[in-house]
């Protein structure tokens, strides 16, 4: 009788756990269109912001920004998953700059009001912020 009700238990949060899952997947966030904000590098005593446009179209986004290389925006594919966005970038970049600097890697991904705030963490203690609102 005990395995039986281990059994009923087990399936039992099984099939929650799967509900759970689909779930998630039609809460998924949806950032299509043009968003225009700033990008800053946090923790440099020069810091300075750069005026940035990214536009997310399905899972490709294109970017541009004021500064040169600050950041390296052009074009690539993205993923959100939960409270994250993963960038991929898909163009050539010379050796001559911090490639730091380019849109690449994971994002925290955090909306505020209608702002969108993305936000990358390294070792140095440096932070790239992008403070994003959607036109």
């Amino acid at each position: 009788m005990k395995t039986f009700a281990l059994r009923l238990v087990f399936f039992m949060a099984f099939t929650f756990g799967l509900s759970g899952c689909d779930k998630t997947s039609e809460e998924q966030v949806r950032i299509e269109g043009v968003y225009k904000g700033t990008f800053e590098r946090r923790g440099l005593q020069d810091s300075k912001k750069s005026n940035v446009t990214i536009t997310f179209e399905q899972e490709t986004w294109t970017g541009t920004g004021d500064l040169q290389k600050y950041p390296a925006l052009c074009n690539g594919r993205f993923l959100i998953t939960m409270n994250q966005i993963k960038f991929s970038n898909l163009c050539s970049w010379p050796g001559d700059f911090d490639s730091t600097y380019v849109l690449s890697g994971d994002y925290a991904l955090q909306f505020t009001g209608g702002t969108m705030i993305l936000t990358k963490r390294y070792s140095s203690g440096l932070t790239d912020v992008y403070t994003l609102t959607k036109q």
